[in-house]
Parts: structure tokens; sequence; C-alpha cells
């Protein structure tokens, strides 16, 4: 007699099983008895691939403290505000943490190489990051002066997306942090204002900058 989850991918979905034992992050439910129907029932549904609840509010069974987060937030990144945590993470097994489909900067310091931001640029362009001017590629620009550019080319001291942005959901418009964990027991606080053609940004690690897309302020940074 096999477990229900032998039986699932030993007899049928050999091709799972194979995902699972190669990834280097393992989905927690994957490692209970029960693996499978924890997600699935094993005759039928009405939701697609025999899952027991829609696919988000299946994950919410288990992320309370990250649907709380998109709950109660203002700004929502657009695959959360879409309820569709499968556009970034995988359901059974990844090499990457958290079980993101693709490479994402881990830390909020880091050398900028492209393939790090490999999960990002599947929805948002290169050029964002990489072009020092730029026209509509990015609403953080003063002038045509992109900021992300900036930002984030700075050598080994290179800020990453996950530096500013919260991955989820942020009381702060383009879900920017509250605040920026650092490398220590602390975290950074940021404060950031939009308006119209811009914004301003006040940090614990910079004074504050304002930048308008219109009408470029003189930035001390450039």
């Amino acid at each position: 007699t096999k477990s229900p989850a032998a039986l699932c991918l030993d007899e049928c979905h050999k091709e799972i099983k194979e995902n699972i034992e190669s990834s280097k992050f393992k989905h927690d439910a994957m490692t209970k008895e029960l693996a499978c129907v924890e997600c699935h029932r094993a005759h039928d549904n009405k939701f697609g691939g025999l899952l027991r609840k829609p696919e988000t509010e299946l994950c919410f069974t288990c992320h309370e403290e990250v649907q709380a987060q998109i709950a109660a937030a203002k700004s929502k990144h657009r695959p959360a505000s879409d309820k569709w945590c499968i556009a970034c993470h995988l359901p059974h097994g990844s090499m990457y943490s958290k079980l993101l489909f693709a490479e994402y900067p881990s830390t909020t310091l880091s050398a900028y190489d492209p393939a790090k931001y490999a999960l990002c640029y599947a929805c948002h362009r290169e050029e964002m990051i990489r072009e020092r001017y730029v026209d509509n590629q990015t609403n953080f620009r003063n002038g045509r002066l992109n900021l992300h550019y900036l930002h984030v080319n700075r050598g080994n001291a290179g800020h990453t997306c996950r530096a500013c942005h919260i991955e989820h959901a942020s009381s702060q418009p383009a879900h920017i942090r509250e605040k920026v964990p650092s490398s220590g027991n602390w975290e950074i606080p940021i404060r950031f204002t939009k308006s119209k053609a811009g914004g301003s940004c006040l940090t614990g690690c910079h004074k504050e900058y304002t930048y308008d897309r219109v009408n470029p302020v003189q930035l001390s940074a450039e």
C-alpha cells in the first residue's frame, strides 16, 4: 500500500516527482504524507487542476500573513492585486528561494547583473534599469535621467529591487517599502511622497530628494 502522495507521483505524475526531486527548494506541503491532497481533490472539482479552492484562495489557507498584508495595503504589486500567486511562484518546487520561477536578488545590495533580475524582467523592461537616460520606460526619472539606473548601477553597492520595493504590497505608492532591511538587525525608514509629475523620497541614508519628469530638479547625486 502506497501513501496518497506516492500513489500520485509514482504512478501518473512522474514529471512532477522529477521536478520536486531536482528542486533546491520544495513547497512545505510536499514534505507531508498527504502532500497532494493538501491542495488537490482526488476525483473532481470545479476550479481546474483538481484544486480544493481557487488558486490564490488556496495559497492564503496557509499564507494568512501575506493575505492580511495585501488586504490592508493601499498600493499592490500587479500580481498581488490580480490575486495571481503563480505569476511569480511555482507550486511544487523550484531552484530559487521562495519557490520563485526565476532568479531574484536575495539581498538589498548587489552588483548589477541582468541574470539576477530574471523574475522582474518577465514583466518589466530591462531598459528601466540599464539605460541612464530614458523617455517612457519608467516613471522614476528626473526629466530623462533614469533614477532606477542611478540606484542600481553603483558597483557592489548597487540597490536591488527589494531595497526600495516590497514584493506584495505597501501603504506607500508604487509598493515602496516603509523600511529597508539592512544586513544587521535594524531597518532604514523610507518616506515617499508622490506628486503629479514625480515625487520626493526621504530615507535614513540620504536627505530628501525631489524629482520631476516634466521640470527636472537639480540632483546632487547625478
